[in-house]
């Protein structure tokens, strides 16, 4: 398979991103239920309204040529809306195939399904990723983790989870609270899932979600403590795809970073 995409992103705090890329991936079936895959990926870069004062543009801009390897293990009775199984995959990514940035990434990540009767479905995901440095490059801010929003910490905006600073904001001088990312990650959900009213395809959600993200590693310096939030939704098996409404709550919310008491999130596809 082959990809080709322009992504313009204007809800970061620290800036507005321009990336324009191509994509490339091959898979072999190891089994019934494994898959390997390997791909290429290179991305132009760019950064504009910047507000961080510690970013530097010539770091974070340029090429990004990087390949990856991943195996997958499929075990879902239904990989569109799945009721029982599990999906596990475990990738390995590094960038530095020419290009101006250099990393290492290890994901894993693994998802759960059960049926508990009476049309529920119990669903459950965990993620843990850590980019490492290669050749003592430091990590670009992009390239480092956050989170926050309809993908992950849903009673949480973009970017509240994550290690952050105050900082005067390039634009008019005035402090702000930005994310500087980090290395480790590490993510929990789960749900509880029913039709509402199944000939339309609607169904209702109940979720709890925890994770954190560590400036070097989960352990490190920033210790281990998770942030959670709960919330409930509803999800529309639309003709166009899954469209979901989601309200989440921090269950831990910190008025110092000025985090909201709720979230609501619209997005399209489903989480996992």
């Amino acid at each position: 398979g082959a990809d080709i995409y322009r992504v313009l992103t204007q809800r970061i705090r620290s800036f507005n991103l321009e990336k324009t890329g191509v994509g490339l991936r091959t898979g072999y079936k190891l089994s019934d239920t494994a898959r390997f895959f390997m791909g290429y990926r290179l991305e132009d870069i760019k950064l504009d309204t910047l507000l961080d004062p510690t970013i530097d543009r010539d770091q974070e801009e340029g090429i990004a040529s990087s390949v990856s390897a991943s195996v997958t293990v499929d075990k879902r009775n239904n990989s569109f809306e799945p009721t029982s199984g599990s999906w596990l995959n475990f990738l390995s990514e590094f960038g530095g195939v020419g290009g101006d940035h250099k990393w290492f990434k290890l994901e894993a990540e693994g998802r759960f399904y059960r049926e508990l009767g009476a049309k529920f479905v119990f669903r459950s995901r965990l993620r843990l990723s850590q980019l490492f440095e290669v050749g003592g490059e430091d990590i670009t801010r992009l390239r480092k983790f956050s989170m926050g929003g309809p993908r992950d910490m849903r009673g949480f905006d973009l970017e509240d989870i994550g290690p952050t600073f105050i900082a005067n904001r390039l634009d008019n001088s005035t402090p702000d609270r930005f994310n500087s990312g980090g290395r480790g990650l590490i993510l929990a959900q789960l749900e509880v899932e029913r039709p509402l009213v199944q000939e339309a395809g609607l169904k209702w959600v109940a979720f709890v979600d925890a994770g954190n993200v560590f400036s070097d590693y989960y352990g490190g310096d920033a210790g281990t403590k998770l942030r959670s939030n709960w919330g409930f939704g509803l999800r529309w098996f639309s003709p166009i795809g899954i469209l979901r409404f989601e309200f989440g709550f921090p269950f831990d919310r910190d008025d110092a970073n000025d985090e909201a008491a709720s979230q609501f999130h619209f997005d399209i596809g489903q989480l996992f």
